[in-house]
């Protein structure tokens, strides 16, 4: 069971499935924990599948991915067959099984005629695929997984699905935007947001930009490249956590990203000019082309891979040297800017404990109140006019966060007697420590 729980576990976190009661989620769908009830459909599955009792297998494959918190995945089924949905971002997965075959597709997009240039793109993109393939029928692209049941072992369906599923929810946007001859299809079913929480959204991330690049401009661009490089990081995973784009737009602060993280060869010099390039280009985007692309989705699948408390904690910590340069240098800007980064990159890269995540959104709390509040969302840990904290209000949340997983860890505990409050470099350094300490052994 415990294999089985760091391999597949799952469960959708706090913050990213479920919206809890005053709260609205943040971040993106992970799959971290799922409960004793979803991981015994794993094992089920196996038993009912090596039985060749292949409809329950499929049934409790399917029951192992259903988030009860966000109703994901919807199953019909008789005596003879089982049709199936799942939700991942934009798109909706459908399949079907029997004794026979295991067939499963979503809708990429509608065309208007067949068009050699995208065509040759499909081929393409068909080849990076492991399991799925693109087919076309009447005026719709599809990507679909087909198999024979009797070679349709649940690790292979699921990993199947999760490929589908991974790069359905990518590849329908991109597509779209490349060739005018594509058409969105299928995308009733995200989540609208009212025009006010856009407004709120828009408004704060152009904010951020322009108030990062500014904040470059000043800085010597080859003395502190480094300085430089955390801003705009920093940066792009606080919108991308706060903001949530989707679409095209997460498309954007991707690319961005990858910038930095491409093996090309650059220095962090011309890093650097390139995403602060394209960071000018997201502030030139029109307000309408923006707020299509802001959304409320639900998802089956994460992208980030389950990470231990270990090697979360060592992050931190080796992430804390980097630090020493511009503290020693009165940089103490880029400081916060560093201890933010730390935050952003393990909410975008790991596969955290819920708890994790419910205390590092402590953090983003009172690094930006002010967005918090206008997202309806009562934040008074930090008063950005006084540049003080409020201590109480900081361990009520911590408190609340510990008490809402102390069932699950009993031995979850924080020493609030030791995180400052002096300044917000003191805050984020000694709350960022004490989460090292967090001990989720049962």
């Amino acid at each position: 069971m415990s294999f089985l729980k760091n391999l597949f576990s799952s469960s959708s976190q706090t913050e990213e499935g479920a919206t809890p009661s005053n709260e609205r989620a943040f971040g993106r769908y992970t799959e971290v924990n799922k409960t004793a009830e979803q991981l015994s459909y794993w094992t089920k599955s196996l038993d009912d599948f090596a039985q060749k009792k292949y409809l329950d297998a499929f049934n409790n494959l399917l029951l192992y991915m259903l988030d009860p918190k966000i109703n994901n995945v919807t199953i019909n089924r008789n005596a003879y067959e089982l049709d199936f949905e799942l939700v991942q971002g934009s798109k909706i997965i459908r399949g079907k099984a029997n004794d026979k075959t295991f067939i499963a597709e979503t809708k990429i997009a509608r065309f208007d005629k067949l068009s050699v240039s995208f065509l040759r793109k499909l081929m393409n993109l068909n080849f990076v695929h492991q399991y799925s393939r693109f087919a076309i029928k009447d005026d719709l692209i599809y990507l679909k997984i087909d198999s024979k049941t009797i070679d349709a072992s649940p690790n292979k369906v699921y990993f199947a699905l999760k490929e589908l599923a991974l790069k359905s929810d990518k590849l329908d946007d991109f597509l779209v935007s490349e060739f005018e001859s594509l058409h969105p299809i299928d995308c009733s079913h995200v989540i609208e947001l009212s025009n006010d929480l856009k407004e709120v959204k828009y408004k704060y991330m152009n904010l951020w930009i322009n108030d990062t690049l500014n904040k470059i401009y000043e800085l010597n661009e080859d003395r502190m490249s480094g300085g430089i490089s955390y801003m705009i990081l920093c940066l792009l995973f606080r919108i991308d956590y706060l903001i949530q784009p989707q679409g095209n737009l997460f498309e954007d602060i991707d690319r961005i990203n990858s910038i930095y993280n491409a093996k090309d060869n650059k220095t962090t010099l011309e890093k650097n000019r390139l995403m602060i390039e394209e960071l000018r280009k997201l502030l030139h985007k029109t307000k309408e082309d923006i707020f299509k692309d802001l959304y409320d989705i639900k998802a089956t699948f994460g992208y980030v891979p389950v990470t231990s408390h270990k090697q979360f904690y060592e992050f931190i910590l080796e992430q804390f040297k980097n630090t020493t340069w511009y503290y020693d240098n009165k940089y103490e800007g880029i400081v916060t800017n560093i201890y933010e980064w730390i935050i952003g990159y393990s909410i975008f890269y790991y596969g955290l404990y819920p708890a994790t995540y419910d205390l590092l959104k402590i953090a983003y709390k009172a690094l930006q109140p002010d967005y918090f509040r206008e997202m309806g969302i009562a934040s008074n840990l930090y008063n950005t006019a006084t540049n003080m904290f409020n201590n109480q209000a900081v361990e009520k949340e911590i408190q609340r966060v510990i008490k809402s997983h102390v069932k699950d860890y009993p031995k979850l505990t924080i020493m609030t007697q030791n995180i400052k409050y002096r300044t917000m470099n003191e805050f984020l350094f000694s709350y960022l420590n004490e989460l090292t300490y967090l001990n989720f052994s049962k």
